[in-house]
């Protein structure tokens, strides 16, 4: 299928581009907003050029399912009612400077071994988390998730790399557990009132370089927090931990290598 630049459907009640089954559509520069359900959709090992697409106020912005590609470089699905971008089910989705903010629910949704890449890249004020990833794969580069409520939940044995970002969170920072692990090294700030980062159930996360104070003036106890046998790499980063603990120290709970 081809629809032409410029073109498209708004306020479809279902989907608004959905290519299944195997096939493929070419759908660059084109609007699909305020759908039902998703922007633009593909199912069943179909692929979709959605570049430069419009989806913002749908159900979810970009839908891929069943080992599916989409490349939504350039994409704009803002104001979301659930999520901005959704890999499922071992598909994948590229979406290098989109911008996804304000999702109802997350940003970027990525499971059941989907994979989501892209290079600076807004997320910014998503209502629940970020960057939401279990069991998958998500590698973004200079991207803004400030102002969401968790920035980054990685779990059940995700792989996130998260370099040079901002991650300026109301709640929540990064988060890691139950086997994941978190490449944060180089970004330019994580806060989150709660923790600015956590690695939890022998999860392991990277900030080298970063600044993780809460306050962004003095190291606090719920900067950098770690337990049951995980790992926080920090070298040359700012932030403290609970008032018992010390760096560089083993201990059941694991070590914060500083």
């Amino acid at each position: 299928g081809h629809i032409w630049s410029n073109c498209g459907i708004n306020n479809a009640g279902g989907y608004g581009c959905f290519a299944r089954e195997s096939s493929t559509v070419n759908c660059r520069i084109t609007y699909f907003e305020y759908a039902g359900k998703s922007g633009y959709a593909a199912a069943s090992a179909s692929m979709m050029n959605a570049q430069g697409g419009r989806c913002s106020g749908s159900h979810d912005g970009v839908s891929a399912f069943g080992c599916s590609l989409i490349n939504f470089e350039r994409g704009v699905a803002n104001n979301c009612a659930n999520d901005g971008i959704v890999s499922l089910s071992s598909s994948s989705i590229g979406c290098d400077y989109s911008e996804l903010n304000n999702a109802g629910r997350y940003g970027i949704r990525c499971q059941e071994g989907g994979r989501i890449g892209g290079y600076q890249l807004n997320i910014k004020s998503a209502k629940l988390i970020g960057i939401y990833c279990l069991s998958a794969s998500v590698f973004l580069t200079k991207a803004n998730l400030d102002g969401c409520n968790y920035g980054v939940l990685a779990d059940r044995g995700s792989d996130v790399s998260i370099n040079q970002m901002s991650v300026k969170a109301i709640k929540r920072g990064i988060h890691a557990k139950n086997g994941s692990r978190i490449d944060a090294s180089d970004s330019l700030k994580i806060s989150g009132e709660e923790f600015s980062v956590n690695a939890n159930f022998g999860s392991s996360i990277v900030i080298t370089n970063v600044d993780c104070r809460s306050n962004n003036e003095t190291d606090s106890p719920n900067d950098l927090q770690f337990s049951n046998g995980s790992f926080i790499s920090a070298r040359n980063a700012k932030g403290g931990i609970a008032s018992d603990l010390n760096f560089n120290t083993l201990t059941r709970n694991g070590v914060i290598f500083k």
